[in-house]
C-alpha cells in the first residue's frame, strides 16, 4: 500500500456517505497498516 491509497482510507472514515461496510474494511486495512508500521514495542506487549 501506499500514501496514496492509504490517505484514500482515511477519506472513507471521514466520509459520512460512505456505507459502513466500507468504513469497517477501511479501518481493517489502516489498523493493519499500523501494525506493519509501527510494530509494538517489547514494554507496551506487557
Amino acid at each position: 500500500m501506499n500514501r496514496h491509497e492509504a490517505l484514500r482510507l482515511v477519506n472513507k472514515l471521514l466520509d459520512p456517505e460512505t456505507p459502513m461496510d466500507e468504513k469497517q474494511r477501511a479501518a481493517a486495512q489502516l489498523s493493519e497498516l499500523i501494525r506493519i508500521l509501527l510494530p509494538e514495542s517489547n514494554e507496551e506487549q506487557k
